[in-house]
C-alpha cells in the first residue's frame, strides 16, 4: 500500500491541474439590460403562418372579397357548398361533395379566395370564426405540433387546413376580416356577406361542381402583338422555317407562335390551371397539332412555376381535355383550331388575335366556365 501511496506523490508520474469539469452556475445569464425586442413580432412570428397578415382593412386593395361555405339537409341528405363574391357578384362557386360539414366548406372558401387572389392585394371577409382563427393562429400552432390534437390524434379537416397555410402566401398583401354572419343591416359586409351566403346555398344545390369567375380583366399583362421580333426570325432561320406570303412563318407545316406570344400564352394557361412546368409541357406537347410554339420549352425552363394543383383539384376528370378548351376557347391565337375558324376567322390574319374574349358579364372566360 505504501508504494503505491508513493506513485500518486510523485510528481513525474502524476500532474495536478485546475477542475475542468463544467460548473453549471457559468450557465446563468449575467446580469444587465434585457434585449431590445418587439413584442408584437415575436407574436406574430411565433403564432402567424404570415407575418404581415392583418385583421384591418388593407389601403388600396386590388380585390374585396366575401367568402361562406354552407352545409345542410335537403330531403334526407347533406349538401354542402362554397362561394367567393364580391358585394353583388359571384367570382367563384363550387358544390362540395354530400355531407361536407360546414367548418371544412368555409375552410374551403377561404383558401379559394386566396389562390384566385395570387400576386394581388386582397381583402377578405369571412363569417367563420374557426376559419379566421385557423388563418390567423390556430392554424400555424397545428403545424408546429404536427397536426395532431393535445391528446395525439389526427386534427379535423387537416388536408384544408395545410391547403389554407399554402394559400395564405399568394397573395402579395393579405387582410382575412371576420364578420358577423346572417347580418340584416344595409351595410357594405352585410350585403356582401348575405351575398356569400346565398351563393353558397345556391351551389350546394347544383348537381355538378360549378365554376364562376367575374373578375375584371387587368391591363397588366396586355396580349401582345402578333409581331415576330428579330430574335424569332434568326432563331427560325437557323431551324430552316419559311416565310410566307401572308408574313407568317411555318416550320414542319406548323404556323409559327411568336416568343413573346408564347409565353404569354403558356402564363396564361398557368393562371387558368395552376399546373406545374413538367405537367404543362406534356398538355402542350399532346396539342401542339396545328401550331408551333417558339421558346415554349425555354419558357417552362426559366418561369418559376409552382408545383400546381392536382388536377382533381379543379373539377377535371382529364388535365388534357382542360387543356384542349385552353386553346379552343382562351387561346385566341390557336385560330386554326375549329373553333376560331368558326368564329374568329383563318389563322393567318393577325387582327383575329385580340386577346383573350370576354364573357358577357366583363371577366375573363375560363375553361372551367364552360364545364
Amino acid at each position: 500500500m505504501t508504494h503505491y501511496q508513493t506513485m500518486l506523490l510523485d510528481k513525474d508520474r502524476v500532474h495536478f491541474g485546475p477542475l475542468v469539469t463544467l460548473n453549471p452556475a457559468s450557465l446563468l445569464p449575467l446580469p444587465g439590460e434585457p434585449e431590445a425586442h418587439d413584442c408584437l413580432q415575436v407574436l406574430a412570428e411565433a403564432h402567424g403562418a404570415r407575418s404581415d397578415l392583418t385583421d384591418q382593412p388593407l389601403p388600396s386593395p386590388d380585390h374585396i372579397w366575401f367568402t361562406d361555405g354552407s352545409s345542410f339537409l335537403h330531403q334526407g341528405e347533406r349538401k354542402a357548398g362554397a362561394a367567393v363574391t364580391t358585394e353583388n357578384q359571384v367570382v367563384w362557386a363550387q358544390a362540395l361533395p354530400p355531407g361536407t360539414s360546414a367548418q371544412r366548406a368555409e375552410l374551403i372558401a377561404l383558401t379559394q379566395a386566396l389562390k384566385l387572389a395570387e400576386g394581388k392585394r386582397l381583402t377578405v371577409y369571412t363569417d367563420s370564426r374557426y376559419a379566421f382563427a385557423t388563418a390567423h393562429i390556430h392554424g400555424e400552432i397545428y403545424r408546429r405540433r404536427g397536426l395532431l390534437t393535445s391528446e395525439g390524434k389526427d386534427i379535423k379537416n387537416k388536408e384544408e387546413i395545410l391547403a389554407l397555410l399554402r394559400a395564405l402566401h399568394l397573395p402579395a398583401a393579405l387582410s382575412i376580416i371576420h364578420c358577423p354572419g346572417h347580418q340584416k343591416g344595409d351595410s357594405f359586409e352585410a350585403r356582401g356577406n348575405r351575398r356569400a351566403d346565398l351563393a353558397a346555398r345556391e351551389a350546394a344545390l347544383t348537381t355538378d361542381t360549378t365554376n364562376l369567375l367575374a373578375l375584371e380583366p387587368t391591363n397588366d399583362h396586355p396580349f401582345p402583338s402578333w409581331d415576330y421580333e428579330q430574335r424569332d426570325i434568326q432563331t427560325l432561320e437557323k431551324l430552316g422555317a419559311a416565310k410566307e406570303p401572308n408574313g407568317d412563318w411555318t416550320y414542319e407545316g406548323k404556323t409559327v407562335i411568336p416568343y413573346r406570344v408564347t409565353k404569354y400564352l403558356v402564363t396564361f394557361l398557368h393562371k387558368m390551371t395552376h399546373l406545374s412546368s413538367k405537367k404543362m409541357r406534356e398538355l402542350l406537347e399532346r396539342e401542339e397539332e396545328f401550331n408551333f410554339l417558339l421558346g415554349k420549352n425555354d419558357i417552362l425552363k426559366q418561369t418559376p412555376f409552382q408545383d400546381g394543383l392536382k388536377p382533381s383539384l379543379l373539377n377535371m376528370k382529364q388535365p388534357r381535355s382542360l387543356l384542349r378548351n385552353c386553346l379552343k376557347k382562351s387561346f385566341p391565337v390557336m385560330g386554326c383550331l375549329r373553333y376560331w375558324e368558326q368564329t374568329m376567322g383563318p389563322p393567318s390574319s393577325p387582327s383575329s388575335f385580340t386577346g383573350p374574349p370576354t364573357s358577357t358579364t366583363g371577366g375573363l372566360e375560363t375553361p372551367c366556365s364552360s364545364l
